[in-house]
């Protein structure tokens, strides 16, 4: 089965997405509602194999998808040019929670967007139980440092 990573609202963070992702899975999908960042994509599109870009209301296209191993989202705000959109709130991570695959996928982020209390439950020292799957302890989960980016957090769940 092919494991699948999906980056919602990824802008023009391609390389070092591209290269965190690649040894996890096996298709990579980028999604933003900007056509400036698809061009980019376009222009480098050799350099990323795996991957292809759709150009979607990330919400649209979550609910398009049947499973998602990986959910990649960091970079991201709620101020001028950021998305504005809460991943890891109340509305919209239990749908994303949904779609995740249920032999265990990965969630990897710094916790942008990360409206009410979902975020820092799922980054606590005992793990948590959330919409039905269980989070991770902290000790299990990995800290990645990316290029003047600051770190992102793998939180894996079951």
């Amino acid at each position: 089965m092919t494991k699948i990573a999906f980056y919602p609202c990824c802008a023009d963070d391609l390389e070092e997405s591209y290269a965190i992702l690649d040894d996890l899975v096996d298709e990579i999908i980028y999604c933003d509602m900007n056509k400036s960042a698809q061009r980019k994509f376009n222009e480098k599109r050799a350099s990323f194999p795996k991957a292809h870009f759709i150009l979607k209301d990330a919400i649209e296209a979550i609910k398009e998808m049947d499973c998602i191993d990986v959910f990649f989202y960091r970079k991201d705000s709620n101020g001028e040019g950021g998305s504005a959109i809460y991943f890891f709130g109340d509305k919209i991570f239990p749908f994303i929670v949904e779609k995740l695959n249920k032999n265990g996928a990965i969630i990897i982020s710094d916790g942008s967007n990360a409206r009410g209390s979902n975020w820092r439950k799922m980054t606590r020292k005992n793990g948590v139980k959330l919409y039905e799957r269980f989070f991770k302890p902290a000790d299990e989960q990995k800290y990645l440092e990316c290029r003047g980016n600051g770190p992102v957090i793998t939180i894996f769940v079951d």
